[in-house]
C-alpha cells in the first residue's frame, strides 16, 4: 500500500512538473532582433537627427545630420547585434532618427525619452510592437551627436 501511495505522490510531482513546463512554454517570448540585419542598415551613409517639440502647436525643433563615416558605422555597429526586445515605454520619443541608405532608402526609428530612458523603436513589422533598449555605446554617440544640433 505504501509503495502504490508514494507512486500516486510521484505521477503527481511529475504532472505538476510537466504542468509548469507547459504554462512557461506558452508565455510569450519578446525575442530579441538584430536591427542592421532586419532593416538593412549596413549601407547606412547618413542619420539624420529630428528633435521633437512633443508640445501641442510644435512639430520639430533642432535638425542635423551625423555624416562622417567612422560615426556613421559606429552606430551601425553597435546595433550590429542580437538585442532583446521589450514592451514599449509609456513616454514621447524624443528624436526621429532617420538612417539614409546608400541605395537611396531610409529607415526611420524613434529614439530616447523625454525622461532620460533611452530606446529604439520603428513602424517596421520586425519590431512586433516591441522596442529594444540601445547599447550605452550607441547613447554615447548619438548624444555627442545631439550637442551638436542646430
Amino acid at each position: 500500500m505504501r509503495k502504490l501511495a508514494r507512486l500516486g505522490w510521484m505521477v503527481i510531482a511529475l504532472l505538476i512538473a510537466g504542468g509548469v513546463a507547459m504554462l512557461a512554454a506558452c508565455q510569450p517570448s519578446l525575442g530579441g532582433i538584430n536591427v542592421v540585419r532586419e532593416a538593412g542598415l549596413a549601407s547606412t551613409t547618413t542619420v539624420e537627427i529630428s528633435e521633437r517639440a512633443n508640445k501641442p502647436g510644435t512639430d520639430r525643433l533642432r535638425q542635423g545630420a551625423i555624416t562622417d563615416p567612422a560615426t556613421v558605422q559606429g552606430l551601425v555597429k553597435t546595433l550590429d547585434q542580437r538585442l532583446p526586445l521589450g514592451p514599449p515605454a509609456e513616454c514621447l520619443p524624443q528624436y526621429r532618427l532617420r538612417f539614409q541608405l546608400a541605395d537611396g532608402r531610409a529607415e526611420d526609428f524613434d529614439y530616447f525619452c523625454e525622461d532620460g530612458a533611452s530606446f529604439l523603436r520603428g513602424s517596421q513589422t520586425f519590431w512586433k510592437l516591441q522596442q529594444i533598449q540601445p547599447s550605452a555605446e550607441f547613447d554615447e554617440l548619438m548624444q555627442r551627436a545631439v550637442a551638436e544640433l542646430e
